[in-house]
């Protein structure tokens, strides 16, 4: 799991790009 070792920096953008996913998928199902 190479691709996991990412820095701090990454991680917040990732989590952010997740978030709006997700939330995108919530307001669909809702």
């Amino acid at each position: 799991a190479k691709k996991w070792t990412m820095p701090i920096q990454n991680w917040r953008l990732a989590m952010n790009w997740f978030t709006i996913q997700f939330d995108d998928r919530l307001k669909d199902h809702l």
